[in-house]
Parts: structure tokens; sequence; C-alpha cells
């Protein structure tokens, strides 16, 4: 008891062996019940098919002996129709029975010598009379109830109220009549007239009558010989599936087999000329074999229980049945001694990990000892790559202090600390020989989509990569907008260079194809000693701020900026930036271009610092220049200027920044014109509001309006007239006219008070005008209006 609880209490927790255990066991289960029911069904389809091999040779035996009585009873029939002893009894006209009996007893006779005949009946169609059992029948004495029901079965034949052949095997009833509802056929009648054709009625016949026993005997006697048991039945059907033999099966049966024999004609199996199948009949499952016999379109059926056929097969099902509990019950042991065996490293495993069983473990989401290990496993390797990670990342960060500091201090630096450097933390470059030094600038407006520092780390990798199959290198991100490539050289060849140059463009083509980046290059001349790497790189820092001039991803060296760098003027000439200025003023595109063209022309030449100032300058003098074209200006200009500001300080080139000065003087060169369009129309708004506030100061006029408008009278005159069509002086005494017809509406006011109150001081005038515009003089109109 106490061995049972310390192995329950060592195994229940080793899930993944219990998963083992079962696995195996259900595997083997699975196979054996596979193997038994394949087997099982295999074997019971092999049986069939056998029974039916054995059930057709049979059938062959009994399909030749129904041949051969059909060939044997043609014979007889033929010698007794033609015996010259009984041919009165078919022919004669008169009845002798003197002559009659002899001929009957001779009848009698042959019956009694054959074992398989019934009886021998003549009928004598000119006389209409039946000769059979040594008695002598009038066709007319023969009714339904005659107790020998034979003679009865002949009259529809002979009659010709069925269907029936010459020589041929019809099945009779000499217990029942035909047409009774359950016929018992018990004989076979063969039938032998004289003319060839049909019969005729009224022609003699003579009926063979042979007992179906003798052939049922036969087919019994073939069955025992065969090995078979009494377990399978006979019979003989027709085309409708009506069984003719036995005689004795049970009429309920003989309806059964019929439906099934109609019913199963699609579901027959066919094997040589046999058919077979299996259907429930009379309740019990059964194997129906099936034979076309020689003889009247006949079919031999043979019927066998199937649960005798497969006997045999129940018994091994059984005996398969208990071979298969038995190897389970020792393949269960088996399985347990396997899972054990194959448990065995996982154990000790299980052991080297820390722990018995997940159940010990720390990890709560483990399903057996296998996952168990496996999280312990990626736990361990997550921090040893935690470990390696922290690891590199200090080595990295010592290796890029060093190559700072290189590149800052390197004449600081003495020789052996150099070597030991090298030595101490990897740097791939060699401790003698020549180096050169590439400051390479990511362009920012292509890498918007990425982090800088994704980018920066990318295109790292990128470059040491490809420089690493030639020369021994090294990449690091200097933190201030650009990378440095330090290159061990081995000589200053144009070779050297050239191969450098195509490894920069393989490098370009590579960023550009991955990660749609660009970058400039700044390469200084080759270093003889490492002491020189500070200088150069302060030299190559200044020399990479000239992208602005030769493109943001343009490969730069220290000589194409040699005459920029060495270039002592400060900022462009005062000539071409007055030029610029009486363009803007001017408004003339074609101007403007031309000054900008030569003011950016001259900057291109400028160092770094003088042209940055410039650019900033000439920002200061657009300003101005808008500052004061607004001084005279009813509509100021709102242009703004802060998109010069971020394109000079947005790391774009001398031609792009050039580009959107251009546009910024379209946009302002359109802002010009819509603030002279603009402008009239405010002047037109103003004169008519002045004109609308004062019409009735007798003084107002043309003169009087451009003083309070501080405006010239001509151009106010000429911009009111190209606007509205009509003179001042004619707008404001349309005004006035309008005033005054409201007017004489109101019968307080004389028509001189009206002319006063509406700004005018001489009557007659007053009156002309009135009458010019409504066609009427003011005393008319009131007449008028009075009516």
């Amino acid at each position: 008891m106490g061995l049972v609880r310390k192995f329950k209490a060592k195994y229940t927790s080793r899930l993944h062996l219990r998963k083992m255990m079962i696995l195996i066991s259900i595997l083997t289960l699975l196979s054996l019940s596979t193997f038994a029911i394949v087997f099982y069904f295999v074997s019971q389809e092999k049986i069939v098919q056998q029974q039916v091999q054995s059930n057709t040779k049979v059938l062959q035996q009994v399909r030749y002996n129904i041949t051969y009585m059909n060939e044997i009873i043609k014979n007889m029939a033929i010698s007794t129709f033609f015996d010259e002893e009984l041919t009165p009894l078919m022919s004669t006209r008169t009845e002798d029975i003197l002559d009659m009996l002899p001929r009957m007893m001779k009848q009698k006779k042959r019956v009694d010598s054959t074992s398989f005949l019934h009886s021998i009946v003549v009928y004598n169609g000119k006389t209409q009379s039946f000769y059979a059992n040594n008695l002598k029948y009038a066709l007319d004495s023969v009714s339904n109830q005659d107790t020998d029901k034979l003679l009865a079965n002949f009259l529809p034949i002979l009659n010709k109220e069925v269907p029936w052949d010459k020589m041929k095997l019809l099945p009779m009833s000499t217990t029942s009549l035909l047409t009774d509802e359950r016929p018992n056929y018990d004989i076979f009648t063969l039938a032998m007239y004289q003319s060839l054709d049909n019969y005729s009625i009224g022609e003699s016949v003579l009926f063979i009558n042979v007992k179906s026993e003798w052939l049922l005997n036969n087919l019994k006697m073939l069955n025992q010989l065969d090995g078979q048991s009494s377990n399978g039945d006979f019979f003989v059907v027709d085309r409708e599936g009506t069984v003719l033999l036995p005689s004795h099966f049970d009429r309920l049966d003989r309806l059964d087999l019929g439906r099934y024999l109609q019913a199963e004609q699609s579901n027959r199996m066919e094997t040589l000329n046999t058919s077979y199948f299996t259907a429930t009949l009379n309740g019990a499952k059964q194997i129906v074999t099936i034979m076309d016999a020689d003889v009247n379109n006949w079919q031999i059926v043979m019927v066998q229980p199937y649960k005798s056929v497969m006997e045999t097969l129940y018994q091994i099902r059984n005996t398969l049945i208990m071979v298969t509990l038995c190897f389970l019950v020792i393949a269960a042991i088996l399985a347990v001694m396997v899972s054990l065996r194959l448990y065995r490293p996982i154990d000790h495993l299980m052991l080297q990990v820390g722990g018995d069983s997940p159940s010990e473990s720390t990890a709560p989401s483990a399903k057996d000892e296998v996952s168990y290990v496996i999280q312990v496993y990626q736990s361990m390797k997550e921090k040893l790559a935690v470990l390696k990670s922290d690891q590199t990342s200090k080595r990295n960060i010592v290796k890029e202090y060093y190559i700072q500091k290189l590149l800052k201090e390197s004449d600081s630096i003495a020789r052996e600390e150099f070597r030991q450097c090298i030595a101490d933390n990897g740097i791939h470059i060699h401790p003698d020989g020549r180096y050169l030094i590439a400051v390479l600038t990511i362009d920012e407006n292509s890498v918007r989509q990425m982090d800088a520092q994704l980018s920066a780390f990318a295109l790292m990798n990128i470059v040491e990569e490809t420089f690493f199959r030639h020369f021994l290198c090294e990449c690091i991100d200097m933190r201030t907008g650009h990378l440095v490539l330090l290159i061990s050289t081995a000589d200053k060849t144009e070779q050297t260079m050239d191969t450098i140059g195509l490894l920069l463009r393989e490098v370009k083509k590579t960023v550009a194809s991955y990660y749609n980046m660009k970058f400039g290059v700044a390469i200084s001349v080759p270093c003889e000693d490492y002491t020189e790497l500070s200088e150069r790189y302060l030299e190559l820092q200044e020399v990479a701020m000239y992208r602005i001039i030769f493109g943001l991803d343009s490969i730069i060296v220290p000589e194409m900026t040699f005459d920029n760098r060495m270039n002592a003027e400060v900022g462009i000439s005062l000539e071409l930036e007055q030029k610029l200025v009486e363009s803007i003023k001017l408004n003339n595109e074609d101007k403007v271009r031309l000054s900008l063209d030569g003011i950016f022309s001259q900057l291109s030449k400028l160092s770094y610092n003088h042209m940055m100032t410039s650019l900033f300058h000439l920002i200061l003098v657009v300003r101005k220049t808008i500052t004061e074209m607004n001084t005279y200006k009813l509509q100021p200009i709102t242009l703004s200027l802060n998109v010069l500001h971020q394109s000079v300080s947005g790391h774009k080139t001398l031609e792009d920044i050039k580009d959107d000065f251009l546009r910024i003087f379209g946009e302002l060169s359109e802002e010009i014109l819509d603030s002279g369009r603009n402008k009239n129309t405010v002047l037109i708004s103003k004169i008519k509001e002045i004109i609308e506030d004062n019409y009735k100061d007798e003084n107002l006029s043309l003169q009087a309006i451009s003083s309070m408008l501080k405006m010239s009278s001509a151009y106010v005159g000429r911009v009111f007239k190209a606007s509205e069509a009509v003179s001042v002086g004619d707008y404001i005494n349309e005004v006035r006219m309008k005033q005054a017809i409201k007017l004489m509406d109101n019968e307080r006011y004389t028509i001189k008070d009206i002319m006063e109150i509406v700004g005018y001081s001489n009557l007659s005038y007053f009156w002309r005008l009135f009458k010019k515009k409504f066609g009427t003089t003011p005393k008319e109109y009131r007449q008028k209006k009075a009516r």
C-alpha cells in the first residue's frame, strides 16, 4: 500500500508522462480496433463470396438436372404422341370400350413404370373426352368442383383462355385451381399436339404430367452431397418472381421472396452467370443466390440464412475480441514501461532546471514538463540575450567613445595608447597605415517616415557590410546629425579612391531601393598618420556643409569647396540688391528672376557662413521692401515670409531656396495685382459713400470729394467714370433727383424747399434737371399726383 501511494505521489505530477502513457494507449487501441474491424468486414465479404461460389456450383448442377429432365420429358412426349397404341385415344371418333381399355391400361402402365411421372392425360378433340387414370371423362362433365382439380385446370388451356406453348413445361396443380388465390403447384405439365403452329380449339392434346417431388428430392440430394446442411433452400421461380417450387413453401414466404427478387434488381452483385444479394427475409437476414435456368425462362434461387453462413466468422470475431482485450492489457503495461523509459531524459532535465514538475515551478502557464522546460529555456535565453546586448552595448559605447576621441583629439593620443585602444576595443583599423574619413549626412526630407535613429542605424549597417568586403573600417553615429566612416587604406592610389567611390554609389543604390533614403558624403584626403584625423574631421564638417551647393545626396571632396572657403567676400553686392528691390516695386517678374539669378550666382561662390548670412539678409531686404510698398497703399500686402526662413534653415540646396524665392515673388506679384484691383473698388465705394452722406451740400463736387480723399480730381474722376460709366457730377445729380422725387410726395414741402434740401440754389437749374430726368416739371408732377 505504501509503495502504491509512493508511486502515485511521484507520477501523478508528471503531466507529460501521463500524456505519453495515454497517447501510447490510445494509439494502440485505435490500431488494434482498426485492424480487428477491417479484418472482420473483409473476412465477412470474403466468406459471402466463397459461399456464393459454392452455391453457384450447386445451382449449375440443378440447372443441368432441370434441363436434362426437360429433354427426357420432351422425348417421352414425342414417343408417346406417336405411339400406335395410344394414337387411337386421340384420333378415334367412336368409343369402343373394349378397344380403349387396353390402350388406357398401357397408358397407366407407362406412368407406373416411370418414377417421375404423375400421369398421362389424353384429350380427344373429336369426341371432347379425357382419358386419364384408366377412366374416361367427358369434357362437359369436368367442373371446378371435381375432387381431382387437374382436368379442371386443363380447361382454360384447351379454351385458349391462358397463353401456353407447345412442348414447354407449365406449373400445374392437382389439388387447387390455378385461378385460386393460393394455387399450389405440385406438378409440371408438358403439352403435345399435332399442329406446328399455335394450338387450335378442338385439336387433340397429349399432356405429360411430371411430379415436382422428383426435382425437389434431387435438389436435396445435391445439397447434401455438396457438404451443406439443410440451412439452405432451393426455389424455382419465373421471371415475375412467382415461386413454382417447392409446393409446400408457405404462401407468405412466397410473397416475400417474389417481392425481394423484384426490389433487389439494382442491388444484385454479378459473378460469372450468377447474381446474389443480401436481404432481410421472414425477419432474418438471408443470402439469396440466383441463376438463370435454360428451361422456360425460369430462375433457380437458393436462400441461405446469413447467420448460419457466418457462424464460423462469429466464432472468429469472439476469439478476436478476447485476444484484443488481452493484448490491450499487455499493451497498457508496455505503454507504462516505454513511457517511463522515454520520460527518463525529461526527468533528468527537470532536475537540472530546478524543479520536479511544473507545479513546483514559478511558471504557472506551463502545461506540462516540456512546456515548463521550454519556458525556463526561453527565460534563460532572454536573460542571456539581455546580458549579451548589455555587454555589446557597453563595448560599442566604449568603442564609439575611443573613435570619437580619435576623431576629435587624435593629436593628443600617444601611439602606444592608440595601438592599445585598437587591440582592447576591437576597432577594425590598422594601427599603422593610411586613413580616410567620410562624413555621411542623411537628407532629413527623405526619412520623414522613419525614426532618425533607426535610419542612421540602417545606414551604418549597410555601409559597414559593403565596405568591409574591401577595407577595414568603422562607422559610428556622431549624434550631431551625421555619421563618420573611418577607413583604413593600404595606399593612396587612384584605384583605391575609385573603389571607394563605387562602394559609396552601391550603398546609395541599396539604401534608396530599400528605405527610399538619400544622403550626402564628404570625403577627406588620405591621412598619412592617425594624428591627422582630428584635423581632417574638422575640415570635413565644413566641407559637408557645401552640399547646399552640390546637392543633398552629392559626394564632395575638399578640392571642390576650396575656392568657397578661401573667398573673402562677405555678401552680395549692393547693386544686385538694389535691382531686386526695384524689380519688386515695379512688380516685374522677369527682372526679379534676372536679379535672383545674379544674386544666387554670387552666393554660390561665398563661404558657407557668409552664404547663410547673406540669405537671411536677403529675406530682410524683401521684408523691408514690402513694408515700404505698404506705406502708400489703401490695402496693405499681407504676404508671409516665414516659408523663406524655413527654406534657408531647412537644409535645402541653393537651387531649392532660389525656387522658393521665385514662388514667393510670384505670390507677391499676384497680391499686388489683386491689391490694385481691390483699391479701385474701395475708392469707388468711398466716393459713393461721400455723395450719399453730403448730397445736401450745394458745394459738393468732384474737387470737394478729391480734397477729402487727398487725391487729384483728375485721377478720381477718371477712375469713377471708368468703373461706373458716368461722371462724378452726373452721379451727384442722380442721387439728388432720387431724393427730390421722394420729397415731392410730402405736401409740407414747397418745390423751393425741396430744391434747397437736395442741395440746389438755382431754381431754374433744378427745374431743368428735374424735367430732363422725369420728363415733366416739378409743378406738373405734383398736379398729376394730386389727381
